[in-house]
């Protein structure tokens, strides 16, 4: 399991439509797309009201703390994940400092701009500044803890237009251009690392003994499962189940 994570997330711009909901995913309306899979294949849903959409994200953001927390994917205070927020799009959403995962409610959420100064938000507005850096410098190795601007920037020419990196000593980071892709992206990645030091144990180390996935094998799957609207839609099951079990609590 990574010893830190980070996740985050940017809304599509140029949205338009109407949805209300950041709960069950059946209970959002789900616009016709013509896909591979067929005519009528649900989408994330769209908004004309960019404050009702600020409004379903963070919903979406406080599931995906709940998720990961239900998870393991926490480690005492550390650990963020961020949401570029659609209504001034120069500032984010982040999770206040000290908060448990597990816990986490829509209203916890704090507003920051990328220099770190907090705008809106719950009754704790301590910040993870090194959530602020990365997501500023992003929207590899890891140096340290990231407190300054520079690592930021590192970590973004590392992950450029890829859904996820590693970063040495330190743990994963993914994004997307949804809330579900990116949680998806990291607990498939999570897993992938936990079958592959399983695999390599198994063979004791010796990596010519693990059978390779072949490029033109992963560039089909890839097609099939590593597009965003994929990950959205994979991430569906996590985010229906932590809405019954929680019965929406995070959206308080």
């Amino acid at each position: 399991m990574a010893l830190h994570q980070h996740v985050f997330a940017q809304p599509v711009t140029g949205t338009s439509g109407h949805a209300v909901r950041s709960g069950i995913t059946t209970q959002q309306p789900e616009a016709p797309l013509i896909t591979k899979y067929g005519t009528g294949f649900p989408s994330p849903p769209t908004f004309d009201d960019k404050m009702e959409e600020r409004e379903y994200l963070k919903g979406r953001l406080a599931a995906a703390f709940r998720i990961f927390g239900a998870r393991g994917f926490d480690e005492g205070i550390a650990g963020h994940i961020t949401i570029r927020d659609p209504v001034e799009p120069d500032t984010m959403w982040i999770n206040p400092f000290g908060n448990s995962f597990s816990t986490l409610r829509r209203s916890d959420l704090v507003r920051v701009d990328y220099e770190g100064n907090v705008l809106e938000g719950g009754r704790n507005r301590l910040i993870n500044r090194a959530g602020i850096m990365i997501h500023r410098g992003s929207t590899s190795t890891f140096e340290g803890i990231v407190l300054e601007g520079d690592e930021g920037t590192h970590i973004a020419q590392a992950l450029g237009q890829k859904k996820a990196i590693i970063l040495q000593n330190h743990g994963l980071l993914t994004a997307s251009d949804t809330v579900e892709a990116t949680v998806f992206w990291y607990v498939s990645l999570e897993k992938l690392c936990h079958v592959h030091l399983t695999a390599l144990a198994a063979v004791g180390g010796d990596l010519n003994k693990i059978v390779q996935v072949k490029d033109e094998d992963a560039a089909e799957t890839y097609k099939s499962l590593g597009l965003p609207l994929s990950g959205w839609f994979s991430a569906k099951p996590m985010f229906d189940e932590i809405a019954q079990q929680t019965q929406e609590s995070y959206l308080a």
